[in-house]
């Protein structure tokens, strides 16, 4: 019955590809008490770690971390295109709520229509 291997083994796998707790930790950019740190309490590297030290020792990601990277993981394909209309996004800066990336015409009412405060002349029309 061939052993599997653990997350831990793997780090160890690691540790002795890039050569010393040194040398992965400057892969990590991080101290070598931290990677000693890692070994001696088992815990699992840090996924921000992951895919450099997949990268610099060839010790594969599924194997550092299988609870983000699992090994059988299937993605399903896409099986139908959806068509977007873009009109709508052309236009996103009537979105916006700065004045100056729409047009001529509509930065003057944008303005009053955004303004907290009711303008007098608007009061005089009423």
């Amino acid at each position: 019955m061939a052993e599997s291997v653990t997350p831990h083994i793997a780090l160890r796998l690691a540790i002795g590809e890039a050569g010393s707790q040194s040398a992965l930790a400057r892969i990590c950019a991080v101290s070598q008490t931290a990677v000693w740190k890692w070994l001696s309490r088992r815990k699992h590297l840090p996924a921000e770690h992951v895919l450099l030290v997949e990268k610099a020792t060839g010790v594969s990601r599924s194997l550092l971390r299988p609870d983000l990277y699992p090994d059988n993981l299937e993605v399903a394909v896409p099986t139908c295109r959806v068509a977007c209309d873009p009109a709508p996004a052309s236009n996103a800066y009537h979105f916006s709520d700065n004045p100056a990336g729409r047009t001529a015409a509509e930065a003057p009412a944008a303005m009053v229509d955004r303004s907290p405060i009711p303008s007098p002349s608007a009061e005089v029309r009423a």
